[in-house]
């Protein structure tokens, strides 16, 4: 925790408990008998480094399903139209997949079809527009 919170001295202690527990083993399904799981200090930094929304032109962002096998859909709301792009990045920041979007005011939902054949585990999906960007954590069983 020392050791990211080092690396990450713009955040407070509540935004750090958060990166450790969104990137652990189990954050998705948290339990009382093992919690939020293993932590993932490389994910949690990743995720500090990309989780930042300077301009609020995002809101109400979900991916369902997550985790997901063969496909997943975002669903985000804009305030503006403009264009996007979307990145999958694997845990070593390695960009998986990268595609344009042309973003309309209010619902916008991408359907991700081309991450059938990838390995199980942990991935970003980042979506950047103008000053704005939002990263949210997939899981490929």
């Amino acid at each position: 925790m020392a050791c990211l919170w080092q690396a990450c001295p713009d955040i407070n202690s509540m935004e750090l408990i958060s990166l450790v527990q969104q990137s652990a083993s189990r954050a998705h399904n948290p339990d009382n008998k093992i919690g939020y799981g293993i932590p993932d200090f490389a994910a949690a930094h990743l995720l500090s480094v990309y989780e930042h929304d300077e301009d609020d032109r995002f809101s109400e962002v979900s991916v369902y399903p997550n985790p997901f096998k063969d496909f997943f859909e975002m669903k985000f709301n804009a305030s503006e139209s403009g264009t996007a792009r979307l990145a999958v990045v694997d845990m070593t920041g390695r960009i998986i997949l990268d595609k344009n979007y042309t973003i309309v005011p209010g619902n916008n939902i991408v359907r991700f079809n081309e991450l059938g054949n990838i390995p199980s585990g942990i991935y970003f999906l980042r979506l950047e527009s103008g000053n704005s960007v939002l990263t949210s954590k997939l899981l490929r069983q």
